[in-house]
């Protein structure tokens, strides 16, 4: 007769359903966003404390911190956080210039890829005449083209593999 008493992490089988361990682990079910510390270590005051999850450490110097809701482009600014779930969230994404329509004035924004160690895109410009330049592009550089209200996102997503 099976004892539902056994450990499952002695090696043992287990018949009873221990439904305290799932409530203890550390599976979240609310999203999370991601912001890397560029100026300062982590310590107390260095992000807001609203929302605050946890530090983690990464590729960076500062290591990121996560956060359950988004932050302000403000509160980014103060505690010197660059947005990385955001700037993710663009990869895949073209952007075209409004305004106006000179040969030699960037029409169009491809973004191919970031990087959250270093905070690089990966773009394609795509001049008037049809010229296309493959270049990397800073992210406080990406901050200033979305900031401004001259780029809007396009209707169509790029294609990813168009390169292979």
């Amino acid at each position: 007769m099976p004892r539902e008493d056994y450990s499952p992490v002695t090696g043992e089988q287990s018949f009873y359903n221990n439904l305290s361990c799932l409530n203890s682990s550390n599976i979240s079910d609310r999203k999370e966003y991601v912001y890397t510390l560029t100026k300062c270590p982590y310590g107390i005051d260095t992000q807001p404390k609203h929302g605050f999850i946890r530090h983690q450490e990464s590729g960076t110097v500062f290591g990121q911190v996560v956060f359950d809701r988004i932050l302000t482009s403000t509160q980014c600014k103060y505690y010197a956080l660059r947005p990385d779930t955001y700037y993710f969230s663009l990869v895949g994404k073209t952007f075209i210039r409004i305004g106006e329509k000179n040969i030699n004035v960037l029409q169009s924004l491809s973004i191919k890829s970031y990087d959250s160690n270093t905070g690089l895109f990966q773009v394609t410009k795509i001049f008037l005449e049809g010229k296309q330049l493959l270049s990397w592009l800073n992210w406080h550089d990406m901050a200033e083209f979305l900031e401004s209200k001259e780029w809007i996102p396009s209707l169509h997503k790029h294609n990813k593999l168009s390169n292979l």
